[in-house]
């Protein structure tokens, strides 16, 4: 593995454990925690984000972002499980996409 490829899974699995890390700790019992930030995408490619995330769990609501630069979405899944299973697993690869996943807390 060269150098790059050695950075860039070593940054992916800091952003995995600390989404996991995270999830512990983001949510106290005030939080729906069904609610992810999902996020490192451009916005235009938003609905085929959402379409792949909806392989994980039934979608119950998306909301984008007022900034048209913004790249991230809020997703609504129907369980916690689901959400619980993304933020864990930190995300997914989606075309060429490392797309995160992070606890949403509004």
């Amino acid at each position: 593995m060269n150098k790059k490829a050695c950075i860039l899974t070593y940054i992916t699995l800091i952003s995995i454990g600390l989404a996991s890390f995270a999830y512990g700790y983001a949510y106290d019992g005030k939080f729906d925690r069904r609610w992810v930030t999902v996020y490192g995408f451009p916005l235009e490619i938003g609905p085929s984000v959402v379409n792949e995330f909806s392989k994980y769990g039934k979608i119950l609501k998306v909301e984008y972002p007022r900034q048209s630069a913004a790249n991230w979405i809020l997703l609504k899944f129907e369980s916690k499980e689901i959400a619980s299973y993304l933020i864990k697993n930190g995300g997914t690869i989606f075309e060429n996409y490392r797309i995160g996943a992070i606890p949403f807390k509004y």
